[in-house]
């Protein structure tokens, strides 16, 4: 990422390998990453899971040992919908990786360790209300915060790393977004969105 039109763009991020690569150099996050990534883990169909199934337990162990809310991450709704992905038939990125979606969308990777799960990764999307034209078409604006202890999608590790796509001036074509310039947004767009499902 040493050079600027490579810092300008989003790489091609394993969480969503199999819906392919942006193909502009803005940091595309978009509606691939919440697809439901049939091809996720080259080849890899993620199962539909229930939050109790017994093999997600040594993941929940390792989610809780991570201080995820400093580094920007929302806790995992109780009714949020759960896909599990086993190990990649290729690559060596991840052991695991649980796909969960409810108000936001979001990817944790996971490395084995003897019989138990460490967490390496995640990256959390929200959608926002406001509308743009990309060449995908009409799609909505969108904020990923991703972290990464080994390498998953390509972002600096042991970092927080934000990235906005879509026209809001306030956050368009910054490639610097800290969490403190993106959190008013994401309150902004929680307040509009209850705003309307009390109208």
């Amino acid at each position: 990422m040493e050079k600027p039109e490579s810092r300008n763009a989003w790489r091609c991020p394993r969480y969503s390998r199999g819906r392919g690569c942006p193909r502009d150099r803005s940091p595309r996050i978009a509606h691939i990453f919440l697809s439901s990534l049939l091809l996720a883990g080259c080849g890899l169909i993620p199962e539909s899971v229930s939050r109790n199934d017994a093999r997600l337990e040594p993941m929940w162990r390792a989610i809780a040992r991570v201080d995820r809310a400093s580094l920007g991450f929302t806790a995992i709704p109780p009714d949020a919908k759960i896909h599990f992905e086993g190990r990649q038939r290729c690559g060596k990125d991840y052991d695991a990786m649980l796909h969960i979606y409810g108000e936001t969308s979001r990817t944790i990777a996971f490395r084995k360790v003897g019989p138990d799960y460490k967490w390496i990764g995640e990256q959390e999307i929200y959608t926002g209300p406001r509308s743009y034209t990309s060449v995908d078409g009409t799609v909505k604006e969108q904020i990923a915060i991703t972290y990464e202890t080994q390498h998953v999608s390509g972002v600096p590790l042991n970092k927080v790393s934000v990235q906005y796509l879509g026209d809001d001036p306030r956050l368009a074509n910054r490639f610097d977004l800290t969490l403190t310039d993106v959190q008013p947004i994401l309150r902004e767009w929680k307040q509009g969105r209850r705003s309307l499902a009390t109208r």
